[in-house]
């Protein structure tokens, strides 16, 4: 069987926060799927932390302690889920590592043809593309702030990779880009893509996925001044590494 795991870091606070029912259904969906997850997470609250443990199953673990850093928690999960790949990856064929955010439960059901290009060993960065379906399900504030990164990112580089997503499959031979980076939130995960981008883009491809945005998360967010803050606030992270690299 192909080797495809997850890599991915969660903080939540609550019981019925809505991000953290969000990932049980992540985890219940991947261990459906038979992918093991290694999961950075920094939650304090035992209750959470137990039902983590408890969703995350035999195949994957949780490998940070409650209070661990983002960045601690990206290195740590990145490096279980490469060892896992090393040493259950047959020698002849490729493995694959799913980054996503933990909350996009329908996900799971792209996770195959999202790495396919990597288990083929025709590419070693593979970017989701959302398609029209997937973007008209956004709030309007974020496909209006995500829209205008993307065009930044597309007059710099040459390519419209829909980098702004979140998810990303890399193959083993590219870790390392991401582990030497001593960037911190989510620079730690634009530099190093934009890195392979500007190094090997022949190795680089995208597969067009259709996840929907969560209805009851675009109820809260659209209109709201708050999350478009939310949003520009998170920009210094993709434009400080994409004029690092590409200066």
């Amino acid at each position: 069987m192909s080797t495809v795991v997850i890599s991915g870091i969660t903080d939540y606070g609550e019981l019925d926060e809505q991000r953290f029912q969000s990932c049980l259904c992540f985890l219940k969906n991947a261990n459906a799927e038979q992918i093991p997850v290694f999961l950075g997470d920094g939650s304090k609250n035992e209750s959470v932390r137990s039902a983590l443990v408890q969703a995350v199953g035999t195949r994957g673990c949780i490998v940070s302690q409650p209070g661990a850093s983002y960045r601690e928690r990206k290195i740590l999960s990145l490096k279980a889920a490469l060892k896992w790949a090393r040493e259950n990856s047959p020698s002849t064929k490729p493995a694959a590592i799913l980054l996503t955010e933990m909350e996009k439960a329908n996900l799971v059901s792209d996770i195959w043809p999202i790495c396919q290009p990597i288990l083929s060993d025709e590419a070693d960065l593979v970017i989701p593309k959302r398609s029209t379906q997937s973007w008209a399900s956004y709030p309007h504030e974020m496909t209006e702030t995500e829209g205008f990164a993307l065009d930044q990112i597309e007059a710099v580089t040459g390519y419209r990779w829909d980098t702004m997503f979140g998810p990303f499959a890399i193959s083993v031979e590219v870790a390392h880009y991401f582990l030497n980076c001593d960037e911190e939130m989510w620079a730690w995960l634009h530099e190093p893509r934009f890195q392979i981008l500007k190094t090997m883009p022949d190795r680089v491809t995208e597969v067009e996925t259709n996840f929907q945005y969560p209805p009851e998360q675009r109820a809260a967010e659209e209109h709201n001044i708050r999350y478009r803050l939310k949003r520009l606030e998170q920009h210094p992270y993709t434009f400080r590494p994409l004029a690092k690299i590409f200066a």
